[in-house]
């Protein structure tokens, strides 16, 4: 039985209070995308565009959900290997991210097979 090993690190993302969209970008190796995320209140939910450096779309409006991978159906070269997923930091329970977690009790990382 083989067990695929990954390089966890956090991808920086600052939320602002009252600021329904935040950019960040994401390098690895020689691969980098811009991430927009942005809080959809009808929804009530956080939502990921994964973008070209140029800003061309890869990827859209990708709800966060805890432990569950945003990238994983994407063979596309412009896409790094590993997952991207939002893991909880607070403790607390439950699957969704609200507004107020994101950055704070809740952060995005990316696994980089090692």
């Amino acid at each position: 039985m083989s067990t695929t090993r990954y390089r966890r690190f956090a991808v920086d993302v600052v939320v602002p209070a009252n600021v329904d969209t935040v950019r960040t970008t994401l390098t690895v190796g020689d691969v980098t995308m811009r991430l927009r995320l942005r809080w959809l209140a009808p929804l009530r939910g956080w939502y990921v565009d994964l973008l070209t450096p140029e800003g061309v779309p890869i990827a859209t409006t990708r709800r966060l959900c805890i432990g569950v991978d945003v990238i994983v159906d994407h063979t596309d070269d412009r896409v790094p290997p590993g997952p991207l997923l939002p893991l909880r930091t607070d403790g607390r329970g439950g699957d969704l991210v609200r507004r107020d977690d994101l950055g704070d009790g809740v952060t995005l990382y990316y696994l980089e097979p090692a």
